[in-house]
């Protein structure tokens, strides 16, 4: 009989302690599986969607070549929120409800090649918002409420060759705005009047 209570309370200890040591793996697992629906890291490529960001990250890896910030809340892009990211070249902010560029946002993004700012609240292109992108070739400003673009909006885009402008509220007078500066003939835009 005494055996057979020792022998009853060894395994149920051992029971005890493997169920404890347990829990934190399970909890370990369980927050892993919900972060991975807005967290994702590759060898250098950052994407952190879905998360409720307000503001751009200073944790981003300097080192990153694509930064997918899809679907957040970050809706003023503030002067030097990209200052650290010198190698990147894809940048995705749709879907954040971005209404407000500060003039030097884009400050330090001196490799990017695309930006995408589709599904957002801009209504106004306002002059000199994308200066500094010197070797951006691809702009997507799809799914905006833009009806106007200020002259000079597109000053210092000297390797751009494609802006998509569909889903906008632009009119067919606001296209003389792209005859400034020859740049109508570097760039193949869609317009939701006009497609190439």
């Amino acid at each position: 009989m005494i055996i057979l209570f020792y022998s009853i309370l060894f395994y149920s200890s051992i029971l005890f302690y493997s169920i404890l040591l347990s829990v934190p793996t399970v909890f370990m697992l369980l927050a892993k599986s919900v972060h991975a629906q807005h967290w994702y890291k590759a060898e250098r490529d950052w994407s952190w969607t879905g998360a409720g960001l307000t503001a751009v990250p200073k944790t981003i890896p300097k080192n990153a070549l694509k930064v997918n910030l899809e679907s957040n809340q970050i809706e003023v892009i503030r002067q030097n929120s990209f200052s650290h990211l010198g190698e990147c070249k894809l940048l995705i902010l749709r879907s954040n409800g971005i209404h407000d560029i500060q003039i030097g946002a884009w400050d330090g993004l001196d490799r990017l090649k695309t930006l995408a700012l589709d599904f957002n609240e801009i209504e106004v292109i306002r002059q000199d918002w994308f200066t500094g992108l010197y070797r951006l070739l691809s702009l997507s400003l799809t799914g905006n409420k833009i009806h106007t673009i200020e002259s000079g909006a597109w000053n210092g885009l000297v390797k751009l060759t494609k802006i998509y402008l569909h889903q906008n509220q632009l009119e067919v007078e606001n296209l003389h705005f792209f005859w400034g500066g020859g740049i109508v003939s570097r760039i193949t835009y869609t317009y939701h009047l006009i497609l190439i």
